[in-house]
């Protein structure tokens, strides 16, 4: 095998796992390449930020910078100046305010390659393959329509619809008994995505054919019950209107020829190119890899569209082209670093953490074991993509697989408007019992921040600054003192203004003029709704991670690093925060980190000390 001169390091980001379980794996042989590679390195277990979410603790690991550095404050950031229920998403990396380490390396004349990393879009690096926020279930800015489920018959408003003839002749074998066409909706408001539909007898039972046109000659796939597409190339309008090449794949869910039943499942109309660059680097591994395979997050199973078997064919249609892509780009290009990141575990615990843990209040004995064995699919699917990393790496790289924050239960949501509005520091508008009246709101909750309608700073502000910390005093308070009328059980950990956190760096102008976490169990909600609320398993997230204090084992992670920069001996590691990863990352590839940094390098699980000066300031003790 070819062996490089310089040190290369090559990550693995798995979202959301977590600790317990992910060890509890590790011993019971449901992820050999992960137990490998810890058998032969070092682990850490990593602080996550404040909130633990996957944009703010990605980009927190990344840069090496707290939130109030970075930027990233949440999913959704608020802005002053703004109103107050108008947040922009928070999500890509032109809003980030600190360098992310594949900028850094190519800054220092290093190649990095980075494949569907959180905040990763839009930014430099050598080659960077379309971050555009499908990592996260958000809608991707290259996506042309959304993935679904269409049904005929279905009502007035089906997506699909019945037409009189095709063109042309069926392949043999095909017995047409209904024609049909199928409309997907435009992501962004352009005509609909139009497909022919013809429903056949088979010998092996019925059969959907989709096409271009309603002619035989544009036949793009002929499915049975239960089988999906390949990637099937069409042109559709990208978000500017303009047609590019796109892709996507079909399930046929349920077909009946008497009476007529058609029932199919698409995934997300992507885009061929404009989202990744350069876009000829890109286009050489799209023909290794394929299109893009993604969106895993489970809206469709929970609305009852798709069953689990469907939902988990998704996730593995995602790794596998994770695992093809990162196999491609390892063994074809000089990289320095290379960074992939896989959400699906994440997925999997809210679908199932409730089901598992019999803290939950619907916890039902009789499944439980089936959500065990779904949850350890999840993962080892994921081992299967840390093994295609390493095969691919060589035995000469670095290896980091790790995650950004961990898991607790969901059993309760708790919606703090509703408390505001019982105590008279939030008014909702006469004419819309779910809208907000500024003109009467004095304070309202976002996530688990609290922010104050101040005069000056919201452009609906009530507020008088000379009041706030009075204001501020009195609602924290009354935030914990609040107590689930179930149990009795205080819901709140901690409730503090903001500057209190600074430790954590979660005291940036985004976050709220109090912020508070919850605690086990309990997980704060903005929708209308009752105050208090049991969630249900495999119908809603039953696991949380956003509202929970960080500093508690359950929301924390590990790193798991191997190679020949990182110490063999399998050497324990006290809890690091996430921002100290970045620059044990640049130590390793031999680059001083930028001069603002938060973070410090982990010197005690390297080799040999970093031959660059490390940042100035302290781990946080925890």
């Amino acid at each position: 095998m070819k062996r490089h001169a310089r040190s290369r390091i090559a990550i693995v980001g798995i979202d959301g796992f977590s600790p317990s379980t992910l060890q509890h794996f590790l011993g019971d042989g449901v992820m050999p390449a992960l137990a490998s590679l810890a058998a032969r390195g070092v682990r850490v277990p990593l602080v996550s930020t404040l909130p633990a979410t996957t944009p703010v603790a990605w980009a927190a690991m990344s840069t090496g910078c707290y939130p109030a550095k970075n930027g990233i404050e949440g999913f959704l950031l608020h802005r002053p100046g703004r109103r107050l229920d108008d947040r922009i998403s928070g999500v890509y990396a032109d809003l980030m305010t600190a360098e992310p380490i594949w900028q850094t390396a190519c800054l220092n004349g290093l190649s990095s390659y980075v494949v569907k990393f959180p905040l990763s879009y839009p930014s430099a690096a050598t080659l960077r393959v379309d971050g555009a926020a499908g990592w996260g279930g958000l809608t991707c800015l290259h996506e042309a329509a959304a993935s679904g489920v269409s049904r005929w018959p279905d009502g007035e408003n089906a997506l699909i619809s019945a037409v009189e003839q095709w063109a042309g002749q069926p392949p043999a074998g095909l017995s047409p008994v209904w024609l049909g066409c199928l409309s997907l909706s435009s992501t962004w408001g352009h005509a609909p995505i139009r497909f022919a539909l013809a429903l056949s007898t088979s010998e092996d039972g019925p059969a959907v054919s989709i096409a271009n046109d309603p002619d035989w000659g544009s036949l793009l796939t002929t499915l049975l019950r239960g089988e999906w597409s390949d990637p099937v190339e069409i042109p559709a309008a990208d978000r500017r209107g303009k047609v590019r090449r796109c892709a996507l794949r079909f399930k046929a869910l349920a077909l009946e020829t008497d009476p007529v039943s058609v029932q199919l499942f698409n995934t997300p109309v992507h885009e061929l190119s404009g989202h990744s660059l350069p876009d000829s680097l890109w286009q050489k591994h799209r023909r290794a890899a394929g299109p893009i395979e993604e969106q895993t997050d489970p809206s469709l199973l929970f609305s009852g569209a798709i069953d689990v078997a469907t939902h988990v064919d998704r996730c593995q249609l995602n790794t596998d082209w994770l695992c093809r892509i990162s196999q491609s780009v390892l063994r074809d290009e000089p990289w320095d670093l290379f960074m992939v990141h896989t959400h699906i575990v994440d997925w999997a615990h809210h679908v199932l953490h409730g089901a598992i843990d019999s803290r939950h209040p619907r916890f039902e004995p009789d499944r439980a074991d089936q959500a065990d064995a779904l949850l350890r699919h999840f993962y080892a699917m994921t081992d299967r993509l840390v093994a295609s990393v390493i095969d691919a790496a060589g035995d000469d790289a670095n290896i980091i697989v790790m995650g950004d924050h961990g898991q607790d239960l969901h059993h309760t949501t708790v919606r703090f408007n509703h408390w505001l509005a019982g105590t008279g520091y939030l008014a909702f508008r006469d004419d819309d019992p779910t809208a907000i009246d500024w003109t009467r709101t004095l304070a309202c909750t976002l996530g688990n921040s609290v922010y104050l309608n101040l005069a000056g700073r919201e452009p609906t502000g009530i507020v008088d600054p000379g009041r706030a910390a009075v204001l501020i005093d009195e609602l924290c308070a009354g935030l914990l003192g609040i107590s689930d009328p179930r149990n009795g059980e205080r819901v709140v950990h901690v409730a503090a203004p903001r500057e209190h956190f600074a430790y954590l760096g979660a005291h940036g102008r985004g976050m709220g003029d109090i912020v508070f976490c919850l605690r086990s169990g309990y997980q704060a909600r903005n929708d209308p709704g009752p105050m208090f609320e049991i969630t249900t398993p495999w119908a809603e997230f039953t696991s949380g991670h956003d509202h929970f204090w960080p500093l508690d084992p359950r929301l924390q992670s590990l790193m798991f690093a191997a190679g020949p920069a990182f110490a063999a001996d399998g050497r324990p590691s006290r809890p690091r925060p996430i921002v100290d990863v970045a620059p044990t990352i640049l130590a390793v590839l031999g680059i001083a980190p930028p001069p603002d940094i938060d973070g410090v390098t982990i010197e005690s699980v390297l080799a040999d000390p970093p031959p660059v000066p490390a940042a100035p300031s302290q781990p946080l003790e925890v």
